[in-house]
């Protein structure tokens, strides 16, 4: 059974995105489903146009975590040896996923009954009636057909799921081809990187939307939109769709009247992602942000935070640690700054579970992947990103005639 594709097609994206290989993907290795991870951008891996193969990038420490490694690069380079399998959506994440439909469905069972109730309330209808009796009436009756659709459509998702998709077995998206050994390297940086092989068999290619990231509304707009109660800490709805509404993409993405160079809105709030940022302007970023500071202006979807926005602040010089590796070394690093969409201030920009995400300009230029994050929780928060200009070079390597998926070609 293949991963429906087809988002932007349906309704209620922010409830099947999770489903659907859109990036940001939530992924974990089959022998470790609790470790999990994001999926970030695809890949061609030949230039070869007869040879179909797909790739996923990702972090090596999500992909090959421990401990399925000690820290080695690992290749899969014949047929016949062993797959690491990599599952879309792992334990937690399914779970949630499908928590957040029966969520959502009894959310609009609760609006139904209220509506109900307040229609109850109107007077029946009578020749001559004040027009705001009538107005209140259609309105009511309006959001209550409204919310038995999503119901059912939400109850034919959850059915769908649920059937095919319960068992790990069933979510296996493809397998390890590369993981590399997580060191400093070329230029300085950390590299932390891994290439996964899509089964055919698992994407529906005639309607696969390749690299468009998802930067839709949340199942927390969405209930926010039906007057109920908004997305919770404590776990009760996943944010892994996407948290970010198109008001929010125009005023915080493109803020100032004298910096709107290719202004757009995503059309269905997926970003075509294409090319990448050069060294030159991460170093000298030409983006305006909400306090009218030059800067470069990113985003991300990742498992745990969903879509956020941010500011790449400068290259630091800072040792690492990967404590489930045992590793701890001097790297460089670019910085991610979050942008709070509420205040305009800096804001956690990724979580625990973000990694392999891949940070991308407001066009859709590739700026740098996810690799982990620090600073305290309740003040400015660091994400660390290796720049996607160098990494680029090393998957060359590895696979020559591998390219980025190109959306327009597809």
């Amino acid at each position: 059974m293949g991963f429906k594709p087809a988002l932007e097609l349906e309704g209620l994206p922010a409830l099947r995105k999770p489903f659907t290989p859109t990036p940001g993907l939530s992924i974990a290795p089959y022998k470790s489903p609790h470790y999990e991870g994001s999926g970030s951008v695809f890949f061609r891996l030949s230039s070869n146009p007869a040879d179909k193969r797909l790739g996923l990038f990702t972090c090596a420490h999500v992909s090959h975590p421990p401990p399925l490694f000690n820290n080695k690069a690992y290749d899969r380079k014949k047929a016949s040896h062993l797959r690491e399998d990599v599952l879309l959506l792992g334990t937690e994440s399914f779970n949630k996923a499908v928590g957040n439909i029966m969520e959502f469905i009894g959310t609009e069972i609760s609006n139904i009954e209220t509506w109900e109730s307040n229609l109850n309330e109107i007077p029946e209808p009578v020749e001559g009636e004040h027009d705001r009796f009538a107005a209140k009436r259609k309105e009511l009756v309006n959001l209550i057909d409204a919310a038995r659709n999503k119901i059912g459509e939400a109850d034919r998702l959850h059915t769908y799921v649920t059937k095919n998709f319960t068992t790990a077995e069933s979510r296996v998206i493809g397998f390890v081809l590369h993981s590399s050994k997580i060191e400093v390297g070329a230029g300085g940086f950390m590299y932390d990187w891994s290439m996964i092989q899509l089964d055919e068999d698992k994407i529906e290619r005639a309607d696969f939307k390749g690299n468009k990231l998802f930067v839709g509304t949340s199942l927390s707009h969405l209930l926010v939109v039906v007057f109920f109660v908004p997305h919770q800490t404590d776990g009760s709805f996943s944010n892994t769709g996407g948290n970010k509404t198109k008001d929010d993409w125009e005023k915080y993405m493109f803020s100032q009247p004298n910096d709107r160079r290719g202004f757009s809105t995503p059309k269905h709030m997926l970003l075509t992602l294409k090319g990448y940022v050069t060294e030159a302007e991460m170093r000298n970023p030409q983006n305006l942000d909400f306090h009218n500071v030059q800067t470069l202006l990113a985003v991300k979807n990742g498992r745990t935070t969903g879509t956020t926005f941010g500011r790449v602040t400068g290259l630091e010089s800072i040792t690492r640690v990967y404590t489930d590796h045992n590793i701890s070394e001097k790297a460089l690093e670019y910085i991610v700054c979050g942008y709070d969409t509420k205040t305009g201030r800096n804001d956690k920009f990724s979580e625990s579970g973000d990694s392999g995400s891949m940070v991308v300009g407001r066009d859709g230029r590739l700026i740098g992947m996810l690799t982990g994050g620090g600073g305290p929780a309740d003040a400015t928060d660091k994400t660390y990103i290796t720049p996607y200009y160098m990494l680029k070079d090393a998957i060359s390597q590895k696979f020559p005639g591998s390219h980025l998926l190109d959306v327009d070609a597809e």
